[in-house]
Order: C-alpha cells, then sequence, then structure tokens
C-alpha cells in the first residue's frame, strides 16, 4: 500500500541535492567528530555523515536524525 505517491522520488532528489552540496562546498557542513561532517535535508529528518579524503569525499552514512544517533561511530 502506497501511502504518500512520489514520496521516494523526493527523497533521492534531496539526497542528491545534498550530495551535490556536499561535492561543490565539502567543507561548509559541521564537524560532528573528528573530521565526520553533517550534511542535513530539508524535507527529511535524515542527514548525510561524509570525510573529506585528499583526493575524495568519503560517504559513510545517511543517518536517521530520529534513531540511534550515535550508531555510526567507529565508521571511517
Amino acid at each position: 500500500e502506497i501511502k504518500c505517491p512520489g514520496l521516494g522520488s523526493r527523497f533521492l532528489e534531496e539526497a542528491e541535492r545534498c550530495l551535490f552540496t556536499i561535492v561543490e562546498y565539502p567543507e561548509s557542513s559541521p564537524v560532528l567528530q573528528g573530521d565526520i561532517r553533517r550534511q542535513l535535508m530539508r524535507s527529511f529528518p535524515y542527514g548525510l555523515l561524509y570525510t573529506i579524503k585528499p583526493d575524495f569525499i568519503r560517504l559513510l552514512a545517511v543517518m536517521n536524525l530520529c534513531r540511534h544517533p550515535l550508531y555510526w561511530i567507529g565508521r571511517n
């Protein structure tokens, strides 16, 4: 049963917008811990966790902000 048609597409569009922001302005997101940064999604309670490496950006997690907020600690 679909409760909200198009929600998945809107989620992917917002995730892509966040990824574009991360790629264009990698240092604009706040640091959570060590070198891990978080870019928040506007319309969903999620954040993208990432680190900046010399030659690339590593996406660590798509974090649900309502559940287990520290589950990502230890990822690198």
